[in-house]
């Protein structure tokens, strides 16, 4: 029997309300994001996977620390086709099952991990461990919001980790794994200290690659620098669709890039990406680049 009065439920009935079909997810990521905050989640981000799109990360440790989970769901649903009987973006109760857009795929699923967080930090009974709380964007269309999830930690991320209970803010200076099943195979620190530059790097990641008929080519995806710890910048996203043929970016054509808060150990001409005609086959600077 659904008890439409209990927390589980309006959080659900909450979450069915936002029309989150592909690229309409920013509301839903803003209540999300500050419910995890209402519940007590150690740090909350909303890391940006689409221009103006954004994946909600929750983390919380319990005790002394030790091994993480990681739960994930998605935020975003497919438009309601026709048919409803009822408002699709209203949860209601018809013969004892709920009815809304979402609520079985997947803001229900969503809204029960949900809930399950937020009553172990409620009643945590001596756990040690780390939750890492998920929610992505546009997984019905192409999975870009689970695709930027699992790209986040490389080389130049920041991070904390905990040491005799103490939390030690780091980037990760190398990262080396295996590409058939994704395991880590070595990791490396650098602690960072406040009040001292450290050497990282940025990485370039493109959107809406697929819009652009002529041939795209990536050249300089990782642009080093040096920073103060609170001004590293992890990763910058370029949008490309509507770029026509003939463009050329190079590193001072990216805002990000031109902050007096960098030191960027790359000549601002370099050359990031160019679009050429795809007739003609890629330059030979980017053959000498993927090579």
């Amino acid at each position: 029997m659904l008890d439409q009065n209990s927390e589980l439920f309006q959080l659900l009935k909450k979450m069915v309300s936002f029309d989150s079909t592909d690229g309409n997810e920013a509301g839903i990521s803003d209540f999300l994001a500050q419910n995890a905050r209402d519940m007590g989640m150690d740090e909350v981000v909303q890391q940006e996977a689409l221009p103006g799109l954004k994946n909600v990360i929750a983390v919380k440790t319990f005790g002394k620390g030790g091994k993480s989970v990681v739960l994930n769901s998605h935020m975003d649903v497919v438009p309601p086709a026709d048919g409803w009987e009822t408002d699709p973006y209203e949860l209601v109760i018809k013969d004892g099952r709920a009815y809304g857009r979402g609520s079985t795929d997947a803001k229900g699923p969503l809204a029960c991990l949900t809930h399950a967080v937020k009553r172990i930090i409620e009643n945590p009974q001596g756990i040690n461990g780390t939750i890492v709380y998920t929610a992505v964007i546009d997984e019905e269309s192409h999975s870009t919001g689970a695709r930027r999830l699992v790209e986040q930690k490389r080389e130049g991320s920041k991070l904390k980790i905990v040491l005799d209970g103490q939390q030690i803010p780091v980037q990760i200076k190398e990262k080396a794994g295996n590409l058939l099943n994704n395991d880590i195979l070595h990791l490396s620190f650098q602690a960072l200290q406040a009040d001292q530059k450290v050497n990282s790097v940025i990485h370039i990641f493109l959107t809406n690659t697929e819009k652009v008929t002529d041939a795209l080519e990536r050249m300089l995806m990782e642009i080093p620098y040096a920073s103060l710890p609170e001004d590293m910048i992890d990763t910058i996203t370029v949008d490309v669709e509507g770029m026509p043929c003939g463009t050329v970016l190079t590193v001072g054509d990216i805002p990000e890039l031109n902050s007096g808060k960098l030191d960027l150990q790359a000549d601002k001409t370099e050359i990031v990406l160019r679009i050429s005609d795809k007739t003609r086959g890629p330059s030979r600077a980017a053959k000498q680049t993927e090579e």
